[in-house]
């Protein structure tokens, strides 16, 4: 998956838009393969303004407008970064988001994955 990923990266570029949605949609094949129940990416659940990356839901349950979940139907929610989180405001905002969901279904797994690579450059100043 991640070869896939570096891929296409070369040839669509370094946007950021572009690399989250190619590593979601990457999972989420990953995850139809295993038989899960998963959702249409950027997806929201009754109740929760947010945007999710990714959802489990539970087998037989149908969703709403393609789009949109009750809080009873989910298993998992999953928040995808491609290169981790990039500071506090952005984990508390996530931590913010997944308690919300807890709220509406306690009984809700909230996962983060994140697919982190660091490159590092060889210099001939180093020798």
């Amino acid at each position: 998956m991640l070869n896939k990923i570096l891929e296409l990266r070369k040839i669509q570029g370094k946007s950021r838009k572009f690399i989250g949605a190619l590593t979601t949609e990457l999972i989420r094949t990953e995850l139809l393969k295993q038989r899960f129940n998963v959702s249409n990416r950027d997806v929201f659940i009754e109740g929760i303004p947010n945007e999710l990356d990714l959802l489990i839901v539970q087998a037989g349950k149908n969703l709403k407008e393609k789009i949109f979940y009750s809080p009873d139907d989910i298993l998992v929610v999953f928040e995808i970064k491609f290169r981790g989180a990039y500071g506090e405001k952005q984990k508390n905002s996530i931590k913010e988001i997944f308690d919300n969901i807890k709220r509406k279904n306690e009984n809700i797994e909230c996962i983060i994955n994140t697919i982190f690579i660091k490159f590092f450059l060889a210099s001939n100043s180093l020798e």
